[in-house]
């Protein structure tokens, strides 16, 4: 990404050529926004170019409640596009979450997807700063999330394994979030929380060259035209 006079200020590298990053991290990248920006609507709303999975009920603790909420940071998942999968935890003042890893019979505040390999492409969660937690008596060193914590998995649709209804294509992203809130004296229960979102399928240009042909969830492209200009140039 280069500034306005054409400094880099930003490199996104992706694992193969079909994949390329989607607009909400580009956005965040030129507004220098954090990884969980959620871009205000007119009447103050989140927009609706995001499609949210869940507010878990919350952690009750004898300090406040903690709750996750997980979305999407786009409104359709298109095939080569990559996009990230946000959870969001909600922590009053006075208590905070494990980083992973966590000590010995405590939890780590997490996501996990259901066998996320057959139609999505998942890269490595993104977590925020830690926290360093000297734990009184033992002098053991903990790293902890303090205040509001935000997790990110990006994903990339591979255009296979799509829903289908009478409203379109949808690819179903589901999982898990698990977290532990704890104060400076005690920790209460491990929480998990399933989630599930059902995400438009885009669309895949296809050029029309030749005799390919596109299949569903594709959309031809006048490739002919442009193919038989190059030939033209190079001839």
């Amino acid at each position: 990404m280069l500034d306005g006079d054409g400094v880099i200020t930003h490199k996104f590298f992706e694992p193969n050529l079909a994949m390329r990053v989607g607009s909400a991290r580009l956005l965040r990248a030129a507004l220098d926004e954090p990884l969980g920006f959620r871009s205000p609507s007119a009447d103050g709303e989140a927009a609706d170019t995001e499609v949210s999975g869940f507010l878990a009920d919350p952690q009750r603790t004898l300090l406040g409640e903690v709750t996750a909420e997980v979305w999407l940071d786009a409104d359709e998942l298109a095939p080569g596009i990559t996009h990230d999968l946000v959870v969001t935890f909600r922590v009053p003042d006075g208590l905070h979450l494990y980083a992973d890893p966590a000590p010995a019979g405590s939890v780590a505040a997490g996501v996990e997807l259901n066998n996320p390999s057959s139609n999505l492409i998942a890269g490595p969660v993104a977590t925020p700063p830690t926290t360093p937690l000297v734990v009184a008596g033992t002098g053991e060193v903990l790293n902890v999330y303090d205040g509001d914590v935000t997790l990110a998995i990006p994903l990339t649709f591979n255009g296979t394994g799509t829903v289908r209804d009478e409203g379109g294509r949808f690819v179903e992203i589901s999982g898990t979030v698990r977290w532990q809130a704890c104060d400076d004296q005690a920790c209460g229960l491990p929480a998990t929380q399933p989630f599930r979102l059902l995400v438009a399928a885009g669309i895949n240009p296809v050029p029309d060259i030749g005799s390919r042909g596109g299949g569903p969830g594709t959309k031809p492209m006048n490739g002919t035209a442009h193919f038989k200009r190059m030939i033209a140039r190079r001839t």
